[in-house]
């Protein structure tokens, strides 16, 4: 990977979640496990709330993953981790019977 001023900073960090992509072995299975603290998170706001995050950090992600390989050179570069991160999320997101924000709510209901 080409390395310059321009491949650092915001983009760098999200495209790679933290820095998740830069493991040496298997970096979107890392960037999977790296998403599972906030998966957990945002079962626990409303689901109005996670959706719109996971949606803004999709946006986000992609245009920063767009500004990383331009600034590389690199297509489809494998530190590139943040669609795993919002796909992971996402996946999990939509198991509504997880919520424990939901259960919650069912209970208050009876």
């Amino acid at each position: 990977m080409t390395t310059s001023t321009e491949s650092r900073g915001l983009p760098f960090i999200v495209a790679t979640f933290l820095g998740v992509g830069l493991s040496p072995v298997a970096p979107g299975t890392v960037g999977s496990v790296a998403a599972l603290p906030l998966a957990v998170l945002l079962l626990h706001w409303s689901i109005l709330f996670s959706s719109a995050t996971l949606v803004v950090l999709f946006m986000l992600g992609t245009w920063c993953a767009n500004h990383l390989e331009r600034a590389t050179g690199l297509h489809d570069a494998q530190i590139i981790v943040i669609d795993e991160v919002v796909g992971q999320c996402l996946t999990l997101l939509r198991d509504g019977t997880q919520r424990p924000h939901d259960r919650r709510t069912e209970v208050q209901r009876r």
